[in-house]
């Protein structure tokens, strides 16, 4: 039984450092031209003392807002492309990047909104340069919106929309360990949260966007989906709770960790427009 137990032990941790490695590896990929109707230019957007980050750059007439969408966990700005659309047409500014380490901005790693932050904050600058004076709003997905809410406490934005967050990187790790490992997931839960040390560096308490956020002071809209497995409602209302007002909460019936945007494409515009209009003055 000892060495039963010490074979399965050896097992699992063998198993979560192959993990560590696989969860932090980057997912480079050609982006290409932007769609020609969306009028956007190729931009770099430079991050001091990184690797500056590819983007598309759709510009608005003086005095609109603007907005940086972030995009989520192994996609690239094409994610972004929807949510771009429908802020153009209602007349904003847009940026649109790869996050560190995927599409075609270049990082050894993904960091789950530790590195990532920086390069939403770089993003948020490189508007007001372009647009000094103007108002800027960041809508994130996924791992885009707790970069997003990572950055919060020194992002010069205006109004945040965080769209399908974790609250903690412990209750991502957890949340993912039960869905695919169900009662075996105990165990494997410590394990897999200690990989953040391991593969970055920093202890897991670093990745923490609901704290980041309770520092913020930007008017926040916070969305979930309430048959979330990944994001759940439990980490969504605990975003809301945290952040500063003004504040909104838009828990979606029904969704699981989904484009929202696709699953209501009517509501989400409405949603969006709506909060950024109330919070991102045009001058």
């Amino acid at each position: 039984m000892r060495a039963v137990l010490l074979a399965a032990l050896a097992l699992l941790a063998g198993g979560c450092a192959v993990a560590g490695r696989l969860g932090t590896m980057p997912h480079p990929a050609r982006v290409g031209a932007p769609p020609a109707d969306l009028g956007a230019e190729a931009v770099t957007v430079p991050v001091p003392a990184r690797a500056p980050l590819g983007g598309w750059y759709v510009d608005a007439p003086a005095g609109a807002p603007a907005v940086v969408l972030l995009h989520g966990h192994t996609d690239t700005r094409r994610q972004m492309l929807g949510r771009a659309r429908f802020l153009v047409d209602a007349g904003y500014a847009v940026l649109l990047i790869d996050l560190p380490g995927h599409g075609e901005s270049a990082a050894e790693r993904v960091t789950f909104g530790l590195h990532e932050r920086h390069a939403a904050s770089a993003a948020v600058d490189y508007v007001r340069r372009r647009r000094p004076q103007t108002d800027v709003g960041v809508l994130g997905v996924s791992l885009g919106a707790a970069s997003a809410a990572m950055a919060g406490p020194f992002l010069e934005a205006d109004a945040l929309v965080l769209d399908q967050s974790f609250a903690t990187f412990e209750d991502a790790v957890r949340d993912r360990a039960q869905r695919f490992l169900g009662p075996l997931s105990g165990p494997a839960e410590a394990a897999l949260v200690g990989q953040i040390r391991v593969q970055l560096g920093v202890p897991p308490d670093s990745l923490r966007p609901v704290a980041a956020l309770a520092r913020s002071s930007q008017p926040t809209l916070v969305i979930g989906g309430t048959d979330d497995a990944y994001a759940p409602p439990a980490d969504t209302r605990a975003l809301f709770e945290a952040a500063p007002e003004p504040k909104a909460l838009w828990m979606v019936e029904g969704a699981q960790h989904e484009d929202l945007l696709e699953r209501e494409p009517e509501a989400y515009p409405q949603r969006v427009l709506g909060f950024f209009g109330r919070h991102l003055r045009a001058r």
